[in-house]
């Protein structure tokens, strides 16, 4: 019957590439979990103790220290362990560093068919 099914595949311009512009405008993000008792702290500085945290991580993982922000805070209470305690969560966003990825000898050696086989 006509009309049914997928109709023509349609590739736009420059399809091959599109993964490679994707990668190059990705942001960064790293959080950061921590099990805190509210009996000795404010619910809030369990939530401030964690930002610094979070932005390190958020670096380490491949983002521009100047354009980190923290894009999501939350606790949950943990009623079950004694303490009043929480699940203090810390996300942080920036974005992608490119200049952190240094290609190693290791990834530009050329493809031989005695290095093939090692990966």
């Amino acid at each position: 019957m006509p009309g049914l099914g997928p109709g023509p595949s349609r590739r736009p311009d420059r399809f091959a590439v599109a993964d490679a512009l994707g990668a190059a405008i990705a942001q960064v993000s790293d959080e950061v979990v921590r099990v805190c008792a509210l009996a000795e702290m404010t619910r809030e500085a369990a939530l401030n103790d964690a930002e610094a945290p979070a932005k390190a991580a958020a670096v380490a993982a491949g983002a521009r220290s100047d354009t980190i922000e923290i894009v999501g805070v939350g606790d949950v209470p943990l009623t079950h362990l004694p303490g009043n305690a929480t699940r203090a969560r810390v996300k942080a966003l920036g974005e992608f560093h490119v200049c952190r990825l240094r290609p190693t000898a290791a990834r530009l050696r050329p493809l031989t068919r005695s290095n093939a086989d090692s990966g």
